[in-house]
């Protein structure tokens, strides 16, 4: 019985018995605060609801932000235009067949000339959809948006910024069809890497696009998607061999950001860098993700940046 009480003693005072308990508790209390706060909150506060509508550019340019082009790869990158900034693209990237690769997770459109999005405080919006699924909850998202009325608009913070009042409500796709451009969805939560399927439907679609296709990349800001997809495009166009740092140097030279400064997406791109080296000869016959599967690779999805990309 004294032995009994001792090791009970001794579990009560085992630094992982501990610990597990400390989560336990930090994760109910947490839980029990932001039911709390999300009770009580205000309609007029909509930073604690699930989801509110944020103007992507507030400044209209000639073109959109970040724009940049690599011209011998047939690709550019930029962040989200503006419907009244799609003439000068074309004029900028200057070939006949431009498609727009958009890496959006999050639903989004214009409302007239305003791109638009619904912004979430965990950005988990479509999360875990893959391209035809987001469309379609994208679509149902902007269907709420009642024409000929004041739409409140937000800043991230939750914050009201001004109301736009709708005449036209359009999603990027049909968009894209009014102009004559051609466009394809790779849904990728913002500061996050793309699931593997996803990789597999890209590589896909670039395996099948005809030579004179232009591409142009865009996300949010024009930084992290953007100056990820289009490294990984110009490591599945490396007939040069060239190495890994080379690629994502030549990205930020004409415009990106350096993506290795997350661990997540520099794994990542080493796997994928890896994957393309080991695939061309094959003209990636294998995919991706079956790859990834017999290399023992792991996907995790990875910690949030602290820029919005």
């Amino acid at each position: 019985m004294k032995n009994s009480i001792l090791k009970n003693k001794n579990i009560n005072h085992n630094p992982i018995y501990i610990f597990i308990v400390f989560l336990a508790t930090f994760f109910l209390l947490y839980k029990f605060i932001i039911t709390m706060a999300i009770s009580n909150a205000p309609d007029n506060i909509p930073f604690l609801q699930d989801k509110f509508l944020i103007l992507d550019i507030k400044k209209n340019y000639k073109l959109p932000p970040r724009f940049r082009s690599i011209q011998e790869l047939n690709i550019s990158g930029c962040a989200q235009f503006r419907p009244s900034q799609i003439d000068n693209i074309k004029v900028a990237i200057n070939s006949p067949k431009i498609i727009i690769v958009d890496l959006r997770q999050e639903s989004h459109g214009f409302i007239d000339d305003n791109p638009i999005s619904y912004y979430s405080l965990f950005q988990t919006i479509n999360n875990n959809l893959n391209s035809e699924a987001t469309l379609k909850y994208e679509s149902e998202d902007l269907s709420k948006i009642t024409l000929g009325n004041n739409i409140p608009i937000f800043k991230p913070t939750g914050e009201y910024l001004e109301s736009i009042k709708s005449s036209t409500i359009l999603n990027e796709e049909n968009l894209c069809k009014n102009f004559g451009l051609g466009y394809k969805r790779i849904p990728v939560r913002d500061n996050f890497i793309p699931a593997p399927n996803e990789v597999d439907d890209f590589v896909n679609f670039v395996n099948n696009l005809d030579d004179d296709a232009h591409l142009l990349f865009h996300c949010h800001a024009g930084e992290g998607r953007t100056t990820m997809f289009m490294a990984m495009f110009q490591m599945l166009k490396n007939s040069s061999n060239l190495s890994l740092s080379t690629i994502l140097n030549d990205q930020i030279s004409v415009g990106g950001i350096v993506l290795t400064d997350s661990m997540f997406r520099g794994t990542f791109l080493e796997y994928f860098y890896n994957y393309t080296l080991e695939n061309s000869s094959s003209n990636y016959k294998e995919s991706y993700s079956n790859w990834l599967k017999n290399k023992n690779g792991l996907y995790i999805e990875g910690a949030p940046l602290h820029e919005n990309n």
